[in-house]
Order: structure tokens, then C-alpha cells, then sequence
């Protein structure tokens, strides 16, 4: 079995980034359902300093893009994490594995935090995905809810699910 390697993006990906994010199925996938221009990413990319990203890498071969972004609200951080594919074969235990890899980042995050995954409906891999990793689905009526809907645009086609 190959090892995982997990490894820190920095500014010399810029358009490596781009290229995966605006693949076809990560597009269907965002909560966003268009492709970025380069334009917009660079101004984006070097506005977005709350964002941490790690590419998830088998020999040299690119697999994942982990990534988390926190926004305060009430002296409490929202974490939003999430991944997008590279466009190569991985197996569902190496997807898994990366996931596993980015909760444990995020736990080692201090402070009063609540981590809010937002997932497409007909996503059925990641919605059950949440629930193995230990993520509850969130109602549309709570306080908890209304405060995120304040942070993050997404609409009904989506789950929000949260984790403390």
C-alpha cells in the first residue's frame, strides 16, 4: 500500500489550485456551479488569507485538495472545511484517510469552534461520509442555523452538517 503524503500549499500551486477546482465534477459538486476565471482567482487567492489548503499526494501523483477556512462571529470560530479532487483514481479508503487526516488538523484548532460541512443534497458519498466522521445534520430551525446562513451563502439543494 502507498503511503499519504500531506503537504501545505503555498502560492507556487496558484494554478495548479485553479485547474482541479474547476474541474467538471468539483464544479457540480461546490456550492458554487460555475467555473472561475483566472482573474477572479488571483484577486480571490490573494485576498482569502483565512484559508488553509494541503494537497493530499500518492508517489507524485496529486490526489486531494484539503481545505479549511474560519470565520468569527460572536467569539465563537466557524471552521468550513471541505475538499475537491485532482482528477486521478483514488480509492474511497485513501479519500477517507484524507479526511480523517483533515479533522484532526481542525481539532488541534483552540478556542470555541464549530465545524460546518455543507454538502449537495444528491451527494449521497458525502453525506454519509459526515455521518461517519461523526457530523450531525443541522435544522433549518435553529439559532445555530440562522447564524451560519449569516457567514455563508448556500442554498436549500444543500445539508448543512455541524461537529464541535
Amino acid at each position: 500500500m502507498n503511503l499519504l503524503k500531506f503537504k501545505k500549499i503555498t502560492d507556487i500551486f496558484i494554478n495548479k489550485y485553479l485547474k482541479y477546482r474547476n474541474l467538471e465534477i468539483n464544479v457540480k459538486n461546490s456550492v458554487s456551479k460555475k467555473k472561475i476565471s483566472k482573474l477572479d482567482h488571483y484577486l480571490w487567492w490573494m485576498m482569502n488569507n483565512n484559508r488553509n489548503s494541503y494537497l493530499v499526494k500518492r508517489n507524485n501523483t496529486d490526489l486531494i485538495i484539503l481545505y479549511h477556512s474560519i470565520k468569527l462571529l460572536k467569539n465563537r470560530k466557524f471552521i468550513f472545511p471541505g475538499y475537491f479532487v485532482c482528477g486521478n483514481k483514488f480509492s474511497i479508503f485513501e479519500l477517507l484517510e484524507s479526511i480523517k487526516w483533515q479533522n484532526n488538523k481542525i481539532d488541534k484548532i483552540s478556542g470555541d469552534k464549530i465545524c460546518v460541512i455543507i454538502v449537495a443534497k444528491e451527494n449521497f458519498f458525502s453525506n454519509a461520509h459526515c455521518k461517519y466522521f461523526k457530523y450531525k445534520r443541522l435544522n433549518r430551525n435553529t439559532k445555530l442555523y440562522n447564524e451560519i446562513k449569516k457567514i455563508i451563502s448556500f442554498n436549500k439543494k444543500f445539508n448543512i452538517y455541524t461537529r464541535s
